[in-house]
């Protein structure tokens, strides 16, 4: 059965590992080490979060200079998930691109997968979008 890698692109980079309905490995890294991750994982399934900004902007947010800090961080997560996506083009791996599947708290994390270990916010979106990705396409 095929491993399935997700990843939570950012400064701090969830990785979620899941095979035949169990997850082998949650963790955080930085860019660096999600490439290693792509390169030592070469017929793995990987599950890329193409992010979604739209929620940031959408409401008045204080001053200028926390508005531009915002956009500054925003921006650097964009260009971090287009850089892994190009690095998973260039390798010629198998991937798709997903939306967030929303944030959970490790409670709830644990109630929806089953997974006992600890998390931070980077980690449960990755989880969640690897538990999502693997109900879609119907594992057992």
């Amino acid at each position: 059965m095929t491993k399935i890698i997700a990843i939570d692109p950012g400064l701090k980079t969830g990785i979620a590992i899941m095979q035949q309905n169990v997850f082998l490995d949650i963790f955080t890294t930085d860019f660096w080490g999600c490439i290693e991750i792509i390169d030592n994982n070469k017929t793995a399934m990987f599950v890329l979060e193409k992010p979604n900004t739209n929620h940031v902007w959408h409401k008045k947010i204080g001053s200028a200079n926390y508005s531009a800090s915002i956009g500054l961080r925003v921006g650097s997560v964009i260009r971090e998930a287009q850089l892994i996506e190009r690095h998973l083009l260039l390798r010629t791996a198998n991937f798709v691109l997903t939306t967030p599947a929303g944030k959970s708290t490790a409670t709830n994390f644990k109630n929806i997968t089953g997974y006992e270990g600890r998390t931070n916010q980077h980690e449960r979106d990755a989880g969640l979008m690897a538990w999502t990705y693997n109900k879609q396409i119907g594992v057992k």
